[in-house]
């Protein structure tokens, strides 16, 4: 008990640093003071049943219940009462709630040092103290608050309050101050006024919705200066091409001095823009500097496209000089605006300025506009890949493309195509270079991708004024790029995505070439060929952008070859074209027909199998329609031209059509013989069969004459038993196979 007593003395004082850990401590101290008292009270217990045990002649018992487990009961003794008599128990209570007291937090921290408010109660804010609120009592007089007004929260039993006399014998410590404090929750119950539609109203303003005025003012408060630094930017730098212009229509200044006036305005107001920059004002700084640099800009364009000052290659390596140094500039600054200012300027400008000469008779002046803004790419390419700047990207790789494509245009109508077909030409390789780099560095930003596809654009239009071999040499250069970027996205050296979109690309242009650079006779045998390889590169390398190209090229191809090569007349009439010509046959025509025949069928059964065993399409027979179509269409039409190669006459007309039928009825039994196990191949063996005894029965029939009607009719009627006969034996041989098996 002494112990116990010092132990709360030592809680008991008033220091103000433990101030705030009174309740803890002295929770804890009671806990193990009591812990101790009870520990002694059981070593005396046995101790007496020790010494009863020891005496000779006597036994140990004990009382009804009393088991020795520690029961409140205590057992008979014959010898004489213990020593130390057991202290009776005082309760403790289960959960001792804080004092109602004001605890005190302390001497005022240092400087710097960290401030513990964990044990710190909330107080009333001033705001609600002024609007009338009462002063906040602390949560054990809000527990008790709620739990006065009908809540359901149980309170702690009163044997389990410290008593009176154990606080009068500590003293006025913190024991006193545990009796005094009112009974604790033993959970944190909530009652129905802490739900949120029982609460009371809050007492701060309810903040209101901003009116119109309110948003403009707040707007023009944080972009006003640089508003109004850009709009002045623009307005100054459309009234230096506007001075020059209208200084070169009324002869005020040479040349000379319009290109020294010009260069000397540019270069003030990029002084200008370094000097407000020194002074805090960034938004005037920037747009003074993007108008200098543009100014300048301008002025080297005008003295190598207008004045011819500067041979082209010159001052297009001035240009690309200043529009670095603009571009450092804003790198260094680390300002989009500016360098998005400095790349728009000089790109939506410059046909301004150039506009006398974009219409005229001389198209090599939009190209030459074209390699200006080439540069402009060139320069931005690594200040918007080191700071990921996405306007600048687009601001810079767009008008490029948009200058290209109206070059071409006007080439198109001067019929001089080879000035604007280099600078195209240029435009997309470099416009695929900085997709390819964008989409390296960010692999999801969309503007990679658009870049992408837009790239190939003005190459794609510029081509078919070229001749066959010009045009095979510029979209082949072309599309093997895009086939590289196709590899990189596959290898994983560029994201996925962007490697199909670039697949894609490279087939256009792969179709694009082969219907250029082919002749009418070949060009739908070129673009079915490649359907085939694209179906089978499809199915190795797993690639579901391959099997939409090759099932767009087989699409193209097969209507090409139906409008032009082998159309559907040559089933009805003899002689019918393109076979025949006034009567007279065509061997090469015929020639060309069957490999058209032969690639229908193969480009058709392929792309369906490849999507098949891809899981692109199910394993159903309706899937096959299509692929049966083809390759019924493909392979009568190869059966009937190889008849006509061999007799190009009536007889050799009928006598293909009746091997079709025949070839059809033997393909329809080798489907039911292959379908004995699998479900697909024995329904459309049975539809084929259907369909060749339709035209049996009604085309053959009627247009089939003589020997050739009555050759067809036998043979089909030889197969039909012949194959059914087989059919029967084998469906026999499996159920008997079935049944020894169950």
């Amino acid at each position: 008990m002494a112990t116990q007593q010092t132990a709360r003395n030592m809680v008991a004082g008033p220091t103000p640093d433990l101030g705030k850990l009174a309740d803890p401590i002295e929770r804890l101290a009671g806990i193990f003071a009591d812990l101790g008292g009870e520990l002694g009270e059981f070593g005396a217990q046995l101790r007496e049943l020790r010494a009863d045990a020891e005496k000779p002649g006597e036994k140990a018992t004990t009382g009804e219940g009393n088991d020795m487990t520690g029961q409140d009961t205590q057992p008979e003794r014959t010898g004489p009462p213990p020593e130390h008599p057991p202290k009776q128990r005082q309760p403790v209570p289960d959960k001792l709630p804080p004092p109602t007291a004001a605890v005190d937090t302390g001497p005022a921290p240092l400087p710097g040092e960290p401030v513990d408010t964990s044990f710190a109660e909330p107080t009333q804010t001033p705001a609600a103290q002024a609007a009338g609120a009462a002063p906040y009592q602390g949560a054990d007089a809000e527990r008790g608050r709620i739990g006065g007004e009908g809540s359901t929260e149980h309170r702690a039993p009163a044997g389990d309050q410290l008593p009176a006399a154990s606080a009068a014998q500590d003293g006025p410590t913190g024991d006193h101050v545990l009796a005094d404090a009112p009974a604790r929750a033993d959970d944190r119950a909530f009652s129905d006024e802490w739900l949120p539609e029982n609460r009371a109203p809050s007492l701060d303003p309810v903040p209101q919705r901003a009116g119109v005025l309110d948003v403009i003012a707040n707007w023009t408060a944080r972009q006003g200066t640089r508003v109004l630094a850009w709009a002045g930017a623009a307005i100054t730098l459309l009234g230096v091409v506007l001075l020059m212009v209208m200084a070169v229509q009324q002869g005020w200044i040479g040349p000379l001095g319009r290109i020294a006036a010009g260069g000397g305005l540019g270069l003030a107001l990029l002084a200008s823009g370094v000097w407000v920059r020194r002074r805090s004002a960034p938004a005037a700084a920037f747009s003074l500097a993007a108008t200098g640099i543009a100014a300048l800009y301008l002025d080297v364009l005008a003295a190598t496209a207008l004045y011819r000052f500067l041979p082209a290659p010159a001052g297009l390596g001035a240009a690309l000089a200043l529009s670095v140094a603009g571009l450092w500039l804003a790198d260094r600054w680390r300002s989009q605006a500016l360098a998005v200012g400095v790349v728009l300027g000089c790109a939506l400008c410059a046909p301004l300025l150039c506009a006398p000469l974009l219409f005229g008779p001389v198209p090599a002046a939009t190209a030459l506009l074209t390699g200006f803004l080439v540069v402009l790419k060139i320069a931005a390419t690594p200040v918007q890949l080191r700071r990921g700047w996405r306007g600048l990207t687009a601001a810079s790789a767009f008008p490029a493309i948009l200058a290209a494509l109206i070059s071409d245009g006007l080439a198109l109508s001067a019929r001089e195509p080879w000035t604007a077909a280099w600078a195209a030409l240029a435009v997309s390789v470099t416009g695929l270079a900085l997709a390819a780099a964008t989409a390296h560095r960010r692999g999801k930003d969309p503007i990679g991708i658009a870049l992408l596809i837009s790239a190939a654009a003005p190459t794609a239009l510029v081509a078919p004024m070229l001749g066959r071999w010009p045009a095979f040499g510029f979209l082949a250069l072309l599309g093997a790029l895009y086939f590289a970027v196709w590899c990189a996205g596959r290898v994983g050296r560029l994201p996925a995505a962007f490697g199909v979109v670039a697949g894609g690309v490279s087939a256009m242009l792969l179709f694009q070439l082969t219907v250029l650079c082919t002749g009418a006779s070949a060009r739908s045998i070129s673009v079915l060929a490649e359907a085939l390889l694209l179906a089978m590169l499809a199915f190795r390398l797993r690639g579901k952008g391959l099997l939409l190209s090759a099932a767009l090229f087989g699409s193209a191809g097969t209507l090409l070859a139906l409008l032009i090569d082998v159309p559907p007349s040559l089933f009805t009439g003899f002689p019918a074209q393109p076979y025949f010509d006034d009567g007279r046959a065509l061997t090469p025509a015929m020639l060309g027909g069957l490999a058209a025949f032969l690639l229908i069928a193969g480009a058709t059964t392929a792309t369906t199998w490849a999507a098949v065993r891809m899981n692109v399409l199910p394993r159903t027979p309706q899937a096959l329609t299509l692929a049966a179509v083809g390759l019924l269409y493909g392979c009568g039409g190869a059966v009937l031209t190889a008849s006509l190669l061999v007799l190009p006459t009536t007889s050799g007309f009928l006598a293909g059509h009746a091997l079709i039928t025949v070839s059809w009825m033997v393909l329809a039994f080798l489907l039911l013989l292959r379908g004995i196990g699998s479900v697909p191949p024995r329904v459309a063996g049975f539809a084929l069969v259907g369909v060749a005894l339709a035209k049996l029965l009604l085309f053959d029939l009627a247009a089939l004459s003589g020997l050739a009607r009555v050759l067809a009719f036998l043979a089909a009627g030889l197969i039909l038993l012949a194959g059914g006969t087989r059919y029967a034996r084998l469906i026999g041989g499996r159920e008997a196979r079935a049944g020894i098996a169950s």
